[in-house]
């Protein structure tokens, strides 16, 4: 399924602004933002992966309409954030698996 990012700016209360109108277009596959620290790539993949909004713009994941139907991108879209907390119920190695896999599927390799 194809992302797509649409004019999309994110500026945080306290001033900065993470993101200025970003839209791009990025084909099925796995992929993640490269960058220099302060370049906004946690906050678009935030926004990406309903964790925040942005402040204006769209952002479609295949038939998918992030900001109306975020329970639908769950479902299908998996994200490994770079912080993330541990939950006592995985072990480190099930940790990297579990958050890259899509909510609904996620389960410990215990479990």
């Amino acid at each position: 399924m194809q992302l797509t990012i649409d004019k999309v700016p994110k500026t945080y209360p306290n001033g900065p602004q993470a993101l200025k109108e970003v839209s791009l277009a990025i084909p099925s596959g796995t992929f993640g933002p490269l960058g220099p620290h302060g370049a906004g790539k946690s906050t678009l993949m935030r926004c990406v992966a309903t964790l925040q909004e942005p402040d204006t713009g769209a952002i479609q994941f295949g038939d998918i309409d992030v900001q109306a139907a975020p329970h639908a991108l769950r479902k299908t879209l998996g994200y490994l954030p770079q912080d993330f907390g541990v939950y006592k119920e995985g072990t480190a190695g099930d940790l990297p698996d579990h958050f890259r896999r899509p909510e609904g599927h996620r389960r410990w390799a215990g479990a």
